[in-house]
């Protein structure tokens, strides 16, 4: 009979621990696939609205060199104050992608923080830390994201309608 018992209240304990985990892995799980997705593009709405560009192609790369005279508008000086790291920003006009673009001394911090220095699988849209704004190549480095976020969607330029 004892036996018994002790049997009954180890696999009660093991089931109540095997639901725990289930909960804790779903819960991490819905966090990770549809809060912090929908989080990350709320953040880059709140900033496209701050990001004002002057008339621009469509592929372009903005340069926060210092302005020729005090009444021109950098239209980078509104994001600059969230992150002084912010130096461009990438709009593509047939794609989905519309970032600013950071810049640090390496190459791996942007991989896991966001534009606002704050961690993030998403990471930032990011210029080498070998080239400047001024470089007459620039790369850029992202994530290709399952959401279809950052440069996910450069797949589809191999498509020559989406193309031109």
């Amino acid at each position: 009979m004892r036996k018994q018992r002790k049997k009954t209240s180890i696999l009660y304990a093991l089931l109540g621990l095997s639901i725990a985990l289930i909960v804790l892995s779903g819960g991490y799980l819905i966090f990770r696939h549809v809060i912090f997705p929908v989080r990350q593009a709320n953040d880059i709405q709140q900033l496209q609205g701050l990001f004002q560009p002057p008339s621009i192609p469509t592929a372009s790369l903005l340069s926060s060199a210092p302005q020729s005279s005090e009444n021109d508008a950098n239209p980078l000086k509104e994001v600059q104050q969230i992150n002084p790291d912010i130096c461009g920003w990438i709009r593509f006009d047939s794609l989905p992608i519309d970032y600013p673009i950071v810049k640090t001394t390496n190459n791996s911090f942007y991989l896991t923080h966001d534009y606002k220095k704050q961690t993030s699988p998403y990471g930032a849209i990011f210029m080498d830390f070998r080239c400047t704004v001024q470089s007459q190549n620039i790369s850029l480095h992202g994530h290709h994201m399952n959401d279809g976020s950052m440069f996910a969607s450069l797949v589809s330029l191999t498509d020559y309608q989406v193309y031109e």
